[in-house]
């Protein structure tokens, strides 16, 4: 099986192809030009959001702003496409390392469960931005980026529309696959943790473990066992600095352009004269940008939870039983090097957790508040 097989797919039709998909350089040429150009109209698009938003904001506000919105997270979308077109190497040892089984435990159903809710949510911007095209009489454009007026002959609305809708699954497509796929990885490195801890907590202990362990056979001794949790600790430790590094920038970039949305969103809201038709038309864009911070902050507490869990089961094993004082001196140097807690982190100063999603969230509607009162004067 592969844990990661739908995100590799979405990665491979955004043009992100791994390095051992391809062996004629020239495909590996054809799929970097189609990705280039792809990132090319990508950055074009969202640099017309900002210009139509600039020129034609007291045009219709709440489109405007809808657009200025959309052209912020059109370059996140851009920023994330890149970081993995640069890493393909290191994205596909983590698939590999960590794709091979399946997290079937309460954590991973819930993973799978928000994960569906999220993907909703996404689905549900594309509905709001583009019914219109279909149930109006006049051809209506999903988002008038460029021009002045939402509506417009047929024939050019119909081209606008249709590009659009191209442009809006590469946006949405590459924003999911690279939430969801950090959230997955997480969600794997959690999984062998849970196996480690187990492993640990039947170190001096007698007969057959009755909950799920770390594959043992051939080891009959605690010396042995110990010696392979360690092996494990390490590699686990290693998947998770792997991951900080392929997504330091990106999380950067991410809490940046969701924070500010979130902000422009609120306040669009609370300006617009027709409150209803500003929630229909961004309700889904809010929720899924307050689910996407919830990702990354609720997967780094995760792992930071796992850690920290591994450390009591050490503490916690039958380490006193052994019969050897070298396995007894081994745990306790074990519970040594896992007394510091372990965080996800991005450029060294974000720690992902709850307390971080606790803080975007206040911190945006206090922006959100003050923005409001400073308009209302």
């Amino acid at each position: 099986m592969d844990a990661f097989r739908n995100e590799k797919i979405a990665l491979r039709l955004l043009g992100v192809a791994f390095p051992k998909d391809l062996s004629s350089p020239v495909l590996k040429t054809m799929v970097t030009v189609y990705f280039w150009i792809q990132i090319v109209a990508e950055g074009y698009w969202s640099y017309l959001y900002f210009r139509g938003a600039y020129l034609y904001l007291h045009e219709h506000f709440l489109i405007r702003m809808v657009g200025l919105s959309a052209g912020i997270s059109v370059s996140g979308t851009i920023a994330k496409l890149i970081a993995f077109k640069l890493n393909t190497g290191l994205l596909q040892e983590l698939f590999e390392q960590l794709g091979g089984f399946e997290a079937k435990t309460e954590r991973g159903k819930l993973v799978k469960k928000v994960t569906i809710l999220y993907e909703s949510a996404v689905a549900a911007i594309l509905v709001t931005h583009n019914y219109g095209y279909f149930v109006n009489s006049t051809p209506t454009r999903s988002t008038p980026y460029y021009s002045q007026f939402q509506t417009g002959p047929y024939e050019e609305v119909a081209l606008d529309y249709w590009y659009t809708l191209y442009c809006v699954f590469v946006t949405l497509t590459g924003n999911v696959m690279g939430d969801t796929v950090f959230l997955l990885i997480i969600n794997q490195i959690c999984h062998r943790l849970l196996l480690l801890s187990n492993t640990v907590s039947v170190i001096g202990e007698e007969g057959e473990s009755k909950v799920e362990v770390m594959d043992m056979e051939g080891l009959k001794s605690d010396k042995e066992i110990i010696q392979m949790c360690v092996r494990e600790h390490n590699t686990l430790l290693k998947y998770k600095n792997q991951l900080e590094e392929l997504y330091n920038y990106i999380i950067v970039v991410q809490l940046a352009y969701s924070f500010s949305t979130i902000c422009l969103t609120l306040f669009v809201i609370s300006q617009e004269a027709n409150v209803y038709e500003a929630m229909s038309e961004l309700l889904p864009q809010t929720v899924s940008l307050f689910l996407e911070i919830f990702l990354y902050c609720w997967a780094g507490q995760m792992i930071s939870n796992h850690f920290e869990e591994l450390r009591l089961a050490i503490y916690n094993s039958g380490w006193y039983n052994s019969s050897r004082m070298e396995d007894r001196s081994s745990v306790l140097i074990m519970q040594t090097f896992t007394t510091e807690p372990v965080q996800v982190t991005a450029v060294s100063v974000f720690h992902l957790n709850f307390h971080l999603y606790e803080t975007i969230c206040r911190e945006a509607f206090t922006y959100y508040t003050i923005m409001s009162q400073l308009f209302s004067q």
